[in-house]
């Protein structure tokens, strides 16, 4: 009676034949591509994708570029028509009204300038305590104090 096969020698079996398998396959394979007009159609779009690649390179860098002139740009017209920078956390850097460059997080998106408007919260935090110190004693004509408040935080002497 014949002893049942071990383990280990059926692995060796079976990795002999799996690897004897892999080269004929490997083999049969390249002798029928290589050379092939197939290969040459891989290799010649290989090429044009390169190029392709690098023009792309280029393009982005002058995109880069552009888009760094234009913040650079909405920077220097914020410095000299909006409130100064802002300090909020999560807000516009600029308080008052200002240009804001949308950046493009890839080519696909969109992308251009808008003009936002954001009142500082020390602004707003001002507004109230003049509020709260001008009702403290209930002795007041709403009208007066709206208008006094729009002249003081609103109509300011801006040019």
């Amino acid at each position: 009676m014949a002893q049942p096969m071990r383990v280990c020698d059926r692995t060796a079996i079976v990795n002999k034949i799996r690897n004897e398998w892999k080269e004929t396959s490997l083999n049969r394979f390249k002798h029928s591509f290589e050379g092939s007009d197939n290969e040459t159609y891989l290799k010649d779009r290989l090429k044009e994708l390169e190029t392709v690649q690098k023009e792309m390179q280029e393009l982005s860098k002058d995109f880069d570029a552009i888009s760094n002139s234009i913040v650079s740009h909405c920077e220097n017209v914020n410095n000299v028509l909006a409130d100064g920078e802002c300090k909020d956390h999560y807000e516009a850097s600029y308080g008052g009204t200002s240009l804001k460059f949308n950046t493009p997080y890839n080519y696909n998106s969109d992308f251009g300038y808008e003009i936002r408007t954001h009142m500082p919260y020390k602004m707003i935090g001002e507004i109230e305590n003049e509020l709260t110190l001008a009702t403290i004693g209930g002795d007041f004509d709403v009208k007066e104090l709206i208008k006094d408040l729009t002249d003081r935080f609103v109509n300011q002497n801006r040019t």
